[in-house]
Parts: structure tokens; C-alpha cells; sequence
């Protein structure tokens, strides 16, 4: 279930309610605002039926293997379909009104949920363990290739090359994934699984952890346009990657409540890329 939150609006509220009043009283102040703002969510959709079944993780292993070799951007978007209740407001924690219409979805690009960036880290290089520089220069090469890749899916030309992703699980649970277009590497980085102890270590920027034999990803990306009519600048969500029995990757989208509709974000989604050969 999404965590219900609020919007980056009542972030502000609340650091300016810790200020004066402490972390207690002001998340407890903040929860009762989201509760009471009308916060849009929902269920988790049903698994495609047409998909390849998702394959389990091998014996003794907590994260499925996600090496291989991958199209950059995501198939078409399933329709979202809910098991349980479908997306819908909640006031004090309770339904209302009618459910809220489903958005229009774009395609994703595979890196932007690969890739670990922790925006409310930057500039904190103790807690993301990255600089806010490099963070920038990381964030920039995931841009220009998120931007270079739906450049040429957009392309008339139907066959254009749109990018692949390789993944490859490393020593040490080190997972290394390099993006190219056109035999040319456009971004590269390394994820690390940190273990659950102090909270900066759980929290570091481009890192995973095992979850319920998914391996799961919290991330910052640039949502695609047709699912962002206000233009906002950035999104986050967690993302819980898995493969398929016949090698592709699929992936459960899971972002916090909102108190808007303006952007998809309430709606947990699902997402599937392609194997591609080298």
C-alpha cells in the first residue's frame, strides 16, 4: 500500500513546524493536514495477463538477478486495472466522491528507476555519499539520455534505435549498469545494497534492497510529458524491479499520495522492457 504523503508544499510546512514546535509534533501536525487535503490513492493493479509470468529468485538468493541487456524504453503501459479499490480520494483516512479518472500514460526510460538519485540528499554528501557536483554531472547524463532516447522513439521512422540498457550483477552484490545509443555510452553507474542499520546508511543515494524476492529502488526521475501536464520538475517513487520467465524486466511503480491529480504519481503502475540483443 502507498504510504500517504503530502505535497512538497506541506514539506516546507513541516520544516518550519520542526523548527518550532520539534520532529514530533510537526510530523503528527503534517499527517493530519495530508489526511484532511483530500489525498488522491490506490490499490495495487493487477499483473498483466498477456505478460510472461514473473520468475522466482534462485534458491537462496533474497534479490532476483537482474543482468542482461535491455531496451532503453519501456513497452506501452498496461491498463490500469485495481484488484481492491481503484485510484480515489481520502479524507481522514476515509473514501470519497467518485474514483478519480485514469491519466494517460507515457513509456519510461529504464535508467531514470535504475538509477538510485536521491534528490532530498543533494548538497549532503555524508547521507547521499556523492557530492552535490557529481550528483549534478549524474543527474545531467541521465537527462540527456532519457532525452535522446525518446527523441528518437519519436522518430517517424519506426526502427530508429532508442538504447539499451546493460545490467550486471557485480562482486559484492554490486549491480553496474551502462546505457548506450548508437554504440556510445551515455551514462554509467553503480548500485549498492546497504544494510538496513542507521538511517543514513539505509537512505544512500543509488542503492537497493531485497524485498519479498524483488529488488527494489528508490529514485528520482523526470516523468514524461504526457504524464505531466503541470510541468513539474522532478517526481520520485520506488520501484520494485523483477524478471520475467522469458528474460525481460518488469517492474511495480509505487509512488507516495498526492495531493494532486496533476501529475500520476498516486497511481501504482506497472512497467515492462524488453531483452534486446547487443
Amino acid at each position: 500500500m502507498i504510504a500517504t504523503v503530502c505535497s512538497a508544499a506541506t514539506f516546507a510546512d513541516l520544516s518550519a513546524l520542526m523548527t518550532r514546535v520539534g520532529a514530533a509534533a510537526a510530523i503528527a501536525g503534517a499527517m493530519g493536514l495530508c489526511a484532511c487535503a483530500g489525498t488522491v490513492k490506490s490499490g495495487r493493479p493487477i499483473y498483466p495477463e498477456d505478460w510472461p509470468a514473473i520468475a522466482e529468485v534462485a534458491p537462496g538468493a533474497r534479490c532476483p538477478d537482474l543482468s542482461g541487456t535491455y531496451q532503453a524504453l519501456s513497452d506501452e503501459a498496461p491498463p490500469l486495472v485495481y484488484a481492491g479499490q481503484p485510484p480515489h480520494k481520502m479524507m481522514l483516512l476515509v473514501p470519497y466522491g467518485g474514483p478519480v479518472p485514469i491519466p494517460m500514460l507515457g513509456r519510461r526510460v529504464l535508467t531514470w528507476h535504475l538509477a538510485g538519485m536521491r534528490a532530498e540528499l543533494r548538497g549532503s554528501s555524508i547521507k547521499a555519499g556523492i557530492s552535490y557536483e557529481d550528483y549534478q554531472a549524474q543527474w545531467d547524463a541521465l537527462a540527456r539520455f532519457a532525452a535522446l532516447v525518446e527523441a528518437a522513439a519519436a522518430h517517424p521512422d519506426g526502427s530508429a534505435d532508442n538504447g539499451l540498457v546493460k545490467v550486471q550483477w557485480q562482486y559484492e552484490g554490486v549491480i553496474e549498469v551502462d546505457a548506450e545509443l548508437r554504440d556510445q555510452t551515455i551514462v554509467s553507474f553503480r548500485l549498492k545494497k546497504y544494510p538496513r542499520g542507521a538511517w543514513w546508511q539505509t537512505y544512500q543515494n543509488a542503492s537497493y534492497e531485497c524485498r519479498d524476492g524483488g529488488l527494489v529502488i528508490w529514485s528520482y526521475f523526470l516523468p514524461p510529458d504526457v504524464e505531466n501536464p503541470a510541468g513539474l520538475s522532478e517526481n520520485h517513487s520506488t520501484a520494485t524491479f523483477y524478471r520475467a520467465v522469458d528474460g525481460s524486466l518488469v517492474m511495480l511503480e509505487e509512488s507516495p499520495g498526492s495531493i494532486t491529480t496533476e501529475y500520476t504519481s498516486p497511481f501504482q503502475k506497472w512497467w515492462r522492457w524488453q531483452t534486446r540483443s547487443e
